[in-house]
């Protein structure tokens, strides 16, 4: 099937005729179109779809395409819309608010000088998930700022929601938004990486669907620390490479920290019963299991609240009274974000538990949240002096630069926030395992991705900045391996399970701010 350009009104439209039926990409009439040969193949990849000619002055047939990865291996971009490689940004309603760059939705996929797009997914109703998507942004702007990818190509990401209103989607509903996101940019788009999402629990929604839907996109979570992560199954099919990666280390080093370093030598606790409070989520479970087996069972006891019954005051205040009739020493809560903190802390008020000591882990250090100064007294007093535990703040020049690039982008303090350096480092880690993907050409998925991001952990030593990325570029396109130092730490990846090790702090609040004393290695 041939297509002829029609012009009409200042828009270029491909015509299509089909079984005697005519079918325009936008509408028309024929009193305001006039016929134009097309030029050049340029013309109507970037008009009709990727590896459409230019023909007798016809555009032929773009490629047909299950996934946008076919779309790219065959025609170097686009996306797979009804089965065709097309040309033009189709729209997703749960993606439509976050772009880079902002004109992102208006240019090509497919043609001179169309980005690469990556995904990106978080719940954007949330204010700490929205500024890992600015620690994103900054990476891929300083990609595209320094040496590009290869053969000039830039980089852009477009950010999807999996938590609807408000972030309260749970069950069925969230299941459905984290599936349609992806579906949209792993299917649709065919992006060869997604960084995100923050939780546990919806990493391991995403990872399920990429296996029922055989999707070869890798997902690099900042922030999903769940030690039931490490043993999920992410392979397409066997001897392939894994398609879950993160850069935050596991809860099982973070729970031991907690048992060990924190809550066992707090003077006041003193080795007493602790409640551990959490969310029945991937998060929560995994973080709470790790840290009574080392702690010990018979000095703990768990109290489980389902996400969904977190607006419930009845079931908030059976959990608090329940807690209360443990009489524990200290209350170790744990949730993926400050808001269930807060609203758990909320129950107690009023309670003799509310007068023991308290520990928080890293999902609830958000300053905008825990540190807000609107909260009711009784709440910031059992907050004040409160310990924790998260991966470790970074530090350093590399950490300040980022610092200072967060700053002047979007006025944001990243130290008041966790998991920003580790969403930044997978932003890069991802594009270092595109350059070795691509580096003959666009014929690649996101499995050979995951192949480059195995070479990031030997040979020359290369940090994530914008000035050192042309080196670990050009290692990496030349077949070789680099060893990389995150703005979050050293990244040491184990190619059998995505994953690095961390190191871990020990946190409290001094004077309504974040303050760390301790910084644990790991073992």
């Amino acid at each position: 099937m041939l297509a002829r350009l029609l012009r009409g009104t200042g828009i270029l439209l491909g015509l299509l005729v089909a079984g005697g039926t005519l079918v325009g990409s936008g509408a028309c009439s024929f009193g305001n179109v006039e016929r134009d040969d097309c030029k050049s193949n340029d013309e109507c990849v970037v008009t009709i779809g990727p590896n459409s000619m230019c023909v007798e002055g016809y555009c032929t047939d773009p490629p047909a395409c299950s996934t946008g990865h076919d779309c790219r291996k065959i025609g170097g971009g686009g996306a797979c819309v009804d089965g065709v490689c097309v040309s033009t940004f189709p729209k997703h309603p749960q993606c439509s608010t976050i772009f880079e760059p902002a004109e992102l939705a208006e240019l090509p996929l497919a043609g001179p000088d169309a980005p690469l797009v990556i995904g990106s997914i978080f719940s954007l109703a949330e204010t700490k998930d929205e500024i890992l998507t600015q620690s994103v942004r900054v990476a891929v702007r300083e990609i595209n700022g320094s040496d590009k990818l290869n053969r000039g190509q830039r980089m852009a990401v477009v950010v999807c929601d999996n938590g609807g209103e408000k972030n309260a989607a749970t069950g069925p509903a969230r299941d459905a938004l984290n599936h349609a996101a992806l579906d949209y940019l792993a299917g649709t788009l065919g992006v060869p990486y997604i960084v995100g999402p923050l939780s546990s629990a919806d990493s391991l929604r995403l990872v399920a669907r990429v296996k029922e839907k055989n999707y070869p996109t890798v997902i690099i979570s900042p922030s999903s620390t769940s030690p039931a992560l490490t043993d999920t199954d992410d392979r397409l099919a066997m001897g392939e490479p894994g398609l879950f990666w993160r850069t935050c280390p596991s809860d099982t080093g973070q729970g031991a920290v907690m048992a060990n370093d924190v809550i066992d030598v707090d003077p006041v606790v003193a080795g007493g019963n602790i409640a551990v409070a959490y969310v029945s989520d991937a998060y929560g479970q995994g973080l709470a299991t790790v840290f009574r087996q080392v702690y010990g069972l018979g000095r703990s006891e768990l109290f489980p609240i389902d996400e969904s019954k977190l607006t419930d005051p009845g079931a908030l205040a059976k959990l608090a009274s329940d807690i209360d009739m443990y009489n524990p020493a200290g209350v170790l809560v744990i949730t993926v974000r400050a808001d269930p903190t807060i609203e758990i802390l909320k129950a107690m008020v009023g309670k003799p538990v509310a007068a023991r000591s308290f520990f928080f882990t890293d999902g609830a250090k958000d300053a905008s949240s825990l540190l807000n100064p609107n909260l009711p007294a009784e709440v910031k007093q059992m907050i004040a002096g409160a310990k924790g535990t998260a991966p470790a703040s970074p530090t350093g020049e590399t950490y300040e630069l980022f610092r200072a690039n967060m700053d002047s982008q979007f006025q944001t303090d990243a130290a008041d926030f966790s998991f920003t350096a580790q969403a930044y480092d997978a932003t890069y880690v991802g594009a270092f395992g595109v350059i070795w993907a691509s580096r003959d050409g666009t014929n690649y998925d996101g499995r050979q991705v995951a192949e480059g991001m195995g070479r990031l952990s030997t040979g020359d030593l290369v940090k994530i900045t914008a000035t050192e990325w042309p080196k670990g570029k050009n290692a990496l396109a030349g077949g070789g391996s680099i060893n990389i130092e995150g703005t979050s730490g050293p990244l040491t990846f184990d190619p059998a399970t995505g994953e690095a090790p961390g190191r871990i702090e020990i946190w409290a609040v001094q004077n309504d701010t974040f303050v760390t004393s301790t910084v644990i290695n790991p073992p």
